[in-house]
């Protein structure tokens, strides 16, 4: 169940990874297998997600300081416990990012955004569904200096 638990962290890939393929990232399924790719760039591939399990997506992507684009998850309908947390934290040129598809907001995404953005001038987008109530000005939310877009 650990699937691929811290197996490219520290690596120098270069480009995100293209997951297209994948309908469910299973529990733990990509817990910190990212983490610490200081030279990745682009946009993780993750169109076809509709299912994240519990820890997932757990600290996934953090600390690539140089990842601009966030996952699309607007096609995950079902997200267990934790399975953000902490997926884009010290992201620190992160854009843009994408919420999953749910109707409800909760502990899933648990400092998901900490420090995310935080060398990005520009606009800092946060694509979320219409009408999800989402807290804001926190990195569990839509941090502060990030806009809000309906999808």
């Amino acid at each position: 169940e650990e699937g691929l638990y811290g197996a490219f962290g520290y690596t120098k890939l270069t480009e995100a990874p293209d997951f297209s393929s994948l309908t469910t990232i299973g529990k733990s399924g990509l817990k910190f297998a990212f983490k610490y790719d200081y030279h990745m760039k682009g946009q993780p591939l993750m169109s076809n997600v509709t299912t994240i399990g519990n820890y997932g997506m757990d600290g996934c992507f953090s600390n690539n300081e140089n990842l601009t684009k966030g996952a699309d998850l607007s096609s995950c309908t079902q997200i267990g416990s934790y399975a953000l947390k902490q997926c884009y934290s010290h992201c620190y040129r992160l854009e843009e990012v994408t919420a999953p598809n749910i109707d409800s907001w909760s502990y899933f995404f648990d400092s998901w955004l900490y420090s995310a953005g935080e060398y990005v001038t520009d606009t800092k987008t946060f694509n979320a569904p219409t009408g999800l109530q989402i807290p804001t000005n926190t990195s569990s939310g839509i941090p502060s200096g990030w806009t809000r877009v309906d999808y």
